[in-house]
């Protein structure tokens, strides 16, 4: 709660006065058995979602897809390069193609 991690150096120089703690939303999620916590930008957030809406999933099935277990240590890593791999393909959307 008291974090006094902020936002990088460039944008503090532009007068950004954000913590990162406002910028990425934690939410616990189940991957598994394991209960974990994942912290994400809210466009990641929504961009897993929409992937899991259009699969007929829920957010944590995705996830089990996404991530093999046990979870990694760079879990949010992971999540985020599955995402743009989602988005950045061809096949599985037009917007790209």
């Amino acid at each position: 709660m008291g974090s006094t991690r902020y936002i990088p150096r460039v944008a503090k120089a532009a007068g950004a006065k954000r913590r990162l703690d406002d910028i990425v939303e934690p939410r616990f999620v189940r991957i598994g058995t394991r209960r974990t916590a994942l912290r994400l930008e809210p466009i990641f957030w929504a961009a897993l979602q929409e992937i899991a809406d259009a699969r007929g999933q829920a957010v944590e099935e995705l996830l089990r897809d996404i991530v093999p277990p046990p979870p990694p240590r760079n879990l949010t890593s992971r999540v985020r390069v599955a995402i743009l791999a989602q988005y950045w393909s061809a096949d599985d959307n037009p917007r790209f193609a």
